[in-house]
């Protein structure tokens, strides 16, 4: 087991209906790194994560299932939810990639209908 799976955990949480979310967790599972829902998504997904630092680098990109970066969001005023619009996207499955400098990079992937 490799040091990232014995300190986070990814599990998935209901949220209505059939759709549901992703939250990346330190071990001990009490309080959610990030939570990236609804998934599968219609036109928006939120990003709520914990903002350790103000002063943290925080960046979101979408990848198509080829690797290719579709779009990148950066938080203006370094909030911790962040709310991507991706109506834009055809239907199907993509990779969301959280990257902060200080708590590191995560990636889920996220059906959009």
């Amino acid at each position: 087991m490799n040091t990232r799976t014995q300190y986070e955990a990814l599990s998935t949480f209901p949220l209505w209906g059939n759709k549901k979310g992703a939250s990346i967790s330190k071990h001990n599972g009490l309080e959610p790194l990030i939570n990236i829902y609804p998934n599968p998504a219609n036109d928006y997904v939120k990003v709520e994560y914990a903002m350790l630092d103000k002063n943290d680098n925080v960046s979101v990109s979408i990848y198509d299932m080829q690797g290719k970066l579709i779009k990148t969001v950066k938080p203006d005023n370094q909030i911790d939810v962040l709310n991507i619009n991706v109506s834009d996207l055809q239907r199907g499955t993509y990779n969301v990639k959280f990257v902060s400098a200080m708590q590191g990079n995560y990636t889920v992937k996220i059906t959009k209908e």
